[in-house]
C-alpha cells in the first residue's frame, strides 16, 4: 500500500481510537451531495418523467457520487460495503426492469422506456449509497429529520396553494389557456401533458410541487408517521422532563401542518394508510414496551375508533362526496386492475415496457372504466405489467426481506464511540443544496425551451429559493434535539414504509421518482437500523475497480441516451418556433437526428410539410411535400406503436387535410387522403376498442367516403355501408354502456349516428326486397359488376 493510502489512527474522546481512510475523511461531503439529490426530487414535478426526463440530472449526480465513492475505495485499497439478501433482490429487480426497457426500445415506445430505466437505476444507486454511507444512528436520524422537514415545507406550500395561489392561477388559465400552457410546458407539449396540466389547473386540491394531489398525499403520509414516531420516541428519552419535552416539542409543532395539507388533498387512500400506520405503531409500542391489559386494550380500541371517526368527520366537512363516492372510487380501481391483469396476460415475461402502460392499457380497458390511466393505481401491478412477472417476484422478495429484517430487529444501544467524521451536520447542508439543485433544474427547464432567460421568472425562482431555504432550515433545526439525543428503532422507518406501500397499493406511483424516492430511502434506513453492522464487509481494490468502471459507463450512458437528447430536442423545437422559413426544416431535422427515439420532431416536421403543401405552386411540388408529410407521420407512429392517441392524431390530421383541400385538390387526389384517415381511425380503435369518439369519427369519414364514391362503385359502397352500420351500432352501444357523462357522445352526435343507422338499416331492407324474385331467386342490383 502506498504511503498516501495508509490508514491513520485518530484519537477519539475516550480511550478508543478509530482508523480513518481517505474515504472516511470525504464521506460527509458525499453524504451531503447524496442528500441534495434526495431532497431535490420531490421539489421537481416528475409525474411526466418518462416523457420529459425531468429527474435525469439527479440520476447523473447520484451516479457521480457512486463513482467518487468507488474511486476512493480504489485509492485506499479497501472499501467497507454493506450488501445483503435484500440488496441482491433489489438489484435483480432493477436489472429485470432495465431488460424490459431494452425490449421496449424495439417493441414499444422507446423514449419513455429509456427514461424510466435510468430513473430506476438512479433511485437504486441512491438506495445502495445510503446503505453504505450512513454509518451512525445519528446520521440515520439526521436524514429522517431532514426529509421530514422537507415534507413540512411542501405541506405548508400546499396549504398556501389551496388558500391563495390556486384560485388566481385558475382565473389566469381560463382567460388564456394556450398562453398559460405554453408558459408552463414549453413548446409543443404532448396531449398527455396538456390533459394533466388542465386537470391540475381545474382541481381545488393542492398539489404543491407535484402534478397531482394524490402524489402529494403519497409523499406526505409516510413522513407524517415519521414525525409522530419522533414524538413518541422523545417521551422515552432522557431522565428529566425537560429533555423529554425538548425532543417531543419540535415534531408535535410540525405535525398539524402536514395533517392539514393531507386533509386538503382529499386522498382517502393516504388517510387510511396513515391511520393504519399509526394503529400499527401504537400496537407495536404496546407489544414491545408494555403489557396489554384490559385497560390498555380499551384505550387502544378507543384511540382507533376516534381516529377512524375523526377521519370520517374531516372527510365529510371537507367534501361530503369524499364519503359518498368512496365505493365508486374503489370500483374504478377494480376496473383499472382488471385491465392491468389482461395486459399482464398478454405480456407476462417482460411486460409492455417501462413508461408504456398507458399506451398498452387502452387495448384492455373495459367500456365502463373511467380513465386512460398512466398506471394501474397499484405498485405491484405496475411493475408486473411494465417489467414482467420475474420483476414482480423480485419486488415481492425485496420487500419481504426488508420486513423479515424488521421483525428480527432488536433495540440497539447507541455506540459509545462515534465515527470520527460524523456526517449529520453535512446532511443538513445537503438539505440546502437540494433546494438549490431543484431551483437550478426549474430555471434550466424554464429558460432553455425559450432560448432566453426570462429575468422576471428567474427572479421569482430565486425568491422562491430563498423563501424555501428560510423556511426549511429552521424546520430542520426544530428537529435537531431529536437528532442529537433521540432514539431510533427500525420500527419508525419500517412503519412509515409499510404505510407508504398501503397507499401505493390503491393509488400507485412507484414509477413517479418524486414519490418513489421516499420508498427507496425508507427501505435503506430500515435495513440499516434493523441490521446494524450485520452484513458489513470489505471489498478489495480488484473487486472495486470493475464496479467503478460500470458506474462511469452508466453516467456516460445516461447522459448520451437520455439527458443530452431530451435537452437538445426541447431547445431545437423552441428555436424552430422563432426561426425563419428557410431555417425551420433544418432545425427540425437536426432535432430528429439528435433524438431518433422521440416522436415530437417528426410531428413538427409533418405539420411543416403540410404548410409547404398548402403554399406549393404546382402539383409536382405539392405532391412531393405531401409525400414527405406522410413519411414523417409513419415514422412518428413507429415511435408510439401501441398508442391509440397517436393514431387518432394522425387520423384527425388526414381528416383536416381532406376538409381543407375541398376547393384546391381534385377528387382523385383527395380520395387516398380519406382512405388513409379511415385506416388510422381503424388502427386507433384496434388499440382502444372501447373509445366512443374513435368510433364516431370513423363513422364520419366512412360517411364522407360513401358520399364521395356516389354510385360509381356499388359493391364498394355496399361494403362501406355495412361497415358504417356496424360502427354506428358499436358507438351507440358503448355510449349506453359507459356511466361517465364526460365519455358519452354529445346529443347532436347521438342524433347523427341514430339517424344514419336508421337510414342504413332501411336501405338494407329495401335492397333485400328489390333483389328478391318471385321464383325465390335473387339478382344483383342494377349497375353491380
Amino acid at each position: 500500500m502506498p504511503p498516501s493510502a495508509q490508514p491513520a489512527s485518530v484519537p477519539m474522546s475516550g480511550a478508543s481510537s478509530v482508523t480513518l481512510t481517505v474515504a472516511d475523511y470525504l464521506r460527509p461531503y458525499l453524504v451531503a451531495v447524496l442528500t441534495a439529490t434526495l431532497v431535490a426530487r420531490p421539489l421537481v414535478t416528475t409525474e411526466l418523467a418518462q416523457e420529459t426526463g425531468a429527474g435525469l440530472p439527479f440520476v447523473i449526480v447520484t451516479l457521480a457520487v457512486a463513482v467518487v465513492w468507488l474511486g476512493l475505495g480504489l485509492f485506499d485499497g479497501r472499501l467497507r460495503v454493506r450488501f445483503g439478501l435484500a440488496d441482491i433482490a433489489a438489484a435483480v429487480l432493477v436489472v429485470l426492469h432495465s431488460l424490459a426497457a431494452v425490449w421496449a426500445v424495439r417493441h414499444a415506445a422507446p423514449r419513455p422506456a429509456i427514461n424510466m430505466a435510468w430513473e430506476w437505476i438512479g433511485l437504486f444507486t441512491g438506495y445502495l449509497l445510503l446503505r453504505q454511507l450512513l454509518i451512525s444512528m445519528r446520521e440515520q436520524r439526521a436524514l429522517l429529520a431532514v426529509m421530514a422537514a422537507l415534507a413540512v415545507m411542501i405541506a405548508a406550500y400546499g396549504v398556501y396553494q389551496a388558500a391563495y395561489s390556486l384560485p388566481g392561477l385558475r382565473r389566469q388559465y381560463l382567460n388564456d389557456q394556450e398562453r398559460t400552457v405554453q408558459q408552463a410546458l414549453g413548446f409543443n407539449p404532448s396531449a398527455e401533458a396538456r390533459m394533466l396540466f388542465h386537470q391540475r389547473m381545474m382541481a381545488s386540491e393542492p398539489f404543491a410541487t407535484f402534478a397531482l394531489p394524490n402524489s402529494l398525499a403519497g409523499f406526505l403520509a409516510p413522513w407524517l408517521l415519521v414525525l409522530l414516531g419522533m414524538a413518541a420516541s422523545g417521551w422515552r428519552q432522557g431522565t428529566k422532563l425537560w429533555q423529554k419535552i425538548l425532543c417531543m416539542a419540535g415534531p408535535l409543532v410540525l405535525v398539524p401542518v402536514v395533517v392539514w395539507c393531507l386533509l386538503l388533498t382529499k386522498s382517502r387512500a393516504a388517510w387510511l394508510a396513515t391511520i393504519a400506520g399509526a394503529i400499527l405503531g401504537g400496537g407495536w409500542l404496546v407489544a414491545r414496551y408494555g403489557k396489554l391489559t384490559w385497560r390498555g386494550t380499551t384505550v387502544l380500541v378507543t384511540i382507533v375508533c376516534l381516529l377512524l371517526a375523526g377521519a370520517g368527520v374531516a372527510a365529510w366537512r371537507i367534501d361530503p362526496l369524499l364519503v359518498q363516492e368512496a365505493p365508486k372510487s374503489l370500483r374504478y380501481r377494480l376496473e383499472y386492475w382488471q385491465g392491468a391483469f389482461a395486459l399482464i396476460g398478454a405480456h407476462p415475461w417482460l411486460g409492455c415496457g417501462p413508461g408504456n402502460f398507458q399506451d398498452s392499457y387502452t387495448r384492455y380497458k373495459a367500456p365502463q372504466a373511467s380513465e386512460e390511466v398512466a398506471d394501474p393505481h397499484n405498485f405491484l401491478l405496475e411493475v408486473w405489467a411494465t417489467a414482467g412477472t420475474p420483476a414482480a417476484l423480485a419486488l415481492i422478495a425485496w420487500l419481504g426481506l426488508i420486513f423479515i429484517s424488521l421483525l428480527k430487529a432488536t433495540p440497539r444501544a447507541e455506540p459509545t464511540v462515534q465515527h470520527a467524521r460524523d456526517a449529520s451536520a453535512w446532511i443538513v447542508a445537503g438539505l440546502a443544496g437540494g433546494v438549490l439543485l431543484a431551483h437550478w433544474q426549474d430555471l434550466l427547464a424554464a429558460s432553455l425551451p425559450l432560448l432566453d432567460l426570462d429575468w422576471w421568472e428567474a427572479g421569482k425562482l430565486l425568491a422562491g429559493f430563498f423563501v424555501q431555504l428560510a423556511l426549511v432550515i429552521p424546520l430542520a433545526f426544530l428537529l435537531q434535539p431529536w437528532v442529537v439525543a433521540g432514539r431510533l428503532t427500525a420500527g419508525m422507518p419500517g412503519l412509515a414504509l409499510m404505510a407508504m406501500l398501503l397507499h401505493l397499493l390503491v393509488s400507485g406511483g412507484i414509477g413517479i421518482p418524486g414519490v418513489a424516492v421516499s420508498l427507496w430511502l425508507l427501505a435503506a434506513v430500515t435495513l440499516n437500523v434493523s441490521q446494524g453492522s450485520e452484513g458489513l464487509g470489505a471489498m478489495s481494490r480488484s473487486g472495486t475497480a470493475p464496479w467503478a468502471v460500470v458506474a462511469l459507463l452508466l453516467i456516460v450512458g445516461c447522459y448520451t441516451t437520455s439527458y443530452l437528447p431530451s435537452l437538445t430536442v426541447s431547445t431545437l423545437l423552441a428555436r424552430a418556433r422563432g426561426a425563419s422559413d428557410e431555417e425551420v426544416e433544418g432545425i427540425l431535422l437536426e432535432a430528429h437526428r439528435s433524438d431518433p427515439y422521440t416522436a415530437d420532431p417528426l410531428w413538427a416536421l409533418a405539420e411543416w410539410e403540410l404548410l409547404n403543401c398548402a403554399r406549393a405552386q404546382g402539383n409536382e411540388e405539392r405532391d412531393a411535400a405531401f409525400k414527405r408529410f406522410e413519411r414523417y407521420v409513419r415514422e412518428a407512429l413507429a415511435r408510439r406503436p401501441h398508442s391509440s392517441a397517436a393514431c387518432r392524431h394522425a387520423a384527425d390530421t388526414y381528416r383536416r387535410v381532406w376538409n381543407e383541400s375541398r376547393n384546391t385538390w381534385d377528387l382523385s387526389r383527395r380520395l387516398p387522403v380519406l382512405e388513409t384517415a379511415i385506416d388510422y381511425y381503424q388502427q386507433a380503435i384496434e388499440r382502444y376498442p372501447n373509445n366512443i369518439e374513435h368510433h364516431f369519427w370513423l363513422a364520419v369519414v366512412l360517411s364522407a367516403r360513401i358520399e364521395a364514391l356516389g354510385e360509381s362503385q356499388p359493391a364498394e359502397v355496399r361494403r362501406l355501408r355495412q361497415q358504417l352500420a356496424e360502427v354506428c351500432r358499436r358507438a351507440l352501444e358503448l355510449d349506453r354502456l359507459t356511466p361517465h357523462e364526460n365519455k358519452k357522445l354529445a346529443p347532436a352526435e347521438q342524433q347523427v349516428l341514430t339517424a344514419q343507422l336508421r337510414e342504413l338499416e332501411g336501405q338494407g331492407k329495401r335492397n333485400k326486397q328489390a333483389v328478391r324474385q318471385p321464383s325465390g331467386q335473387t339478382r344483383q342490383p342494377d349497375g353491380a359488376p
